[in-house]
This record gives C-alpha cells, structure tokens and sequence, in this order.
C-alpha cells in the first residue's frame, strides 16, 4: 500500500466527536485489511503493479 497525500478533513471531528470513532484510524485499518487479503484497486487488474499482495510479505 502507498500513501501518496494524507490531508485533513475538518469534517471528521464532528463525525468522530458525534460517533466516538477514530475515523483516520478505522479507514486506514480497513486499507490494511484489503491489502493483506490481495484485494486489488478498484478498475485495475489483479497484476497491475506486479507488486506480492502484503500477505505474501513477511511481517
């Protein structure tokens, strides 16, 4: 997974603050889950980036 921009989005204080959330946190985790099942990017193909899915990198 690459991170290419990270930008902050006023909005998701009050989401987190009316939800309880960690909102950041809980898409991230959900990038990662993906990630490690070799889910591939929505419209490419499986092999686009020849790059292993992470489950096949050792942690």
């Amino acid at each position: 997974m690459f991170v290419l921009e990270v930008n902050g989005i006023p909005g998701w204080h009050g989401l987190q603050h009316a939800t309880g959330l960690d909102v950041a946190g809980a898409v991230v985790e959900h990038l990662v889950i993906r990630v490690r099942a070799g889910v591939p990017r929505a419209g490419a193909p499986a092999d686009a980036s020849g790059l292993k899915p992470a489950a096949e990198i050792p942690s």
